[in-house]
């Protein structure tokens, strides 16, 4: 029996918004995503010209700005 070993996914920016939030009504705009970016506030991978991301990683970073309710 072979291991099989998971890769993770590199998705595009588009398809990372559709990953991550499928109900269309409650996704963020392909703006606010380059803005996060920008500000280094979600992670990323850059070959060349194009940039892509993890939707576990960018899950997992968004996670820091959730707020506790009281």
């Amino acid at each position: 029996m072979q291991d099989k070993i998971s890769h993770p996914s590199l998705l595009s920016a588009d398809s990372l918004l559709r990953e991550v939030w499928p109900d269309e009504a409650s996704r963020p705009s392909l703006r606010w995503l380059r803005n996060m970016q920008s500000r280094r506030a979600v992670p990323f991978t850059k070959i060349n010209r194009l940039v892509f991301f993890e939707p576990d990683r960018v899950r997992a970073a968004l996670r820091k700005f959730e707020v506790a309710c009281h």
